[in-house]
């Protein structure tokens, strides 16, 4: 199983690519869902170093592929599994879900208000 947060551009790129054909003979499935992106409460890393446990809060989301900044942004979350394993949702857990429907006017309004502010 894994899971990965990517940013829209990361992401869309990954929904074009299937999974290979040797992938799909071995079970694998994948989740594509658009998520308008949000840091978990008590989302951090927790460090070891010689007994001593601490714990960082996390401030932002970063794409699992190119590293940028994606907290407040529309994002696509990836997950993948093979079939016959319990796989559950996860991706509410860092923001909204979005159906498509909504990026889409997401995406036409942010169209048309840049298309305005070049006309003023």
């Amino acid at each position: 199983m894994t899971r990965q947060i990517l940013c829209r551009s990361c992401g869309e790129a990954r929904m074009k690519k299937p999974l290979d054909s040797e992938d799909l003979d071995r079970g694998w499935k994948i989740r594509f869902v658009y998520v308008a992106a949000q840091v978990p409460k008590g989302h951090g890393i927790t460090m070891v170093t010689a007994g001593n446990r601490r714990f960082s809060p996390m401030a932002d989301l970063v794409c699992d592929y190119c590293g940028a900044v994606i907290t407040g942004q529309i994002v696509v979350a990836v997950s993948m599994w093979r079939e016959g394993e319990t796989f559950p949702n996860w991706e509410h857990q860092y923001g909204n879900e979005l159906p498509p429907g909504a990026v889409a006017m997401a995406d036409a309004l942010t169209k048309d208000e840049s298309s305005t502010k070049q006309k003023s």
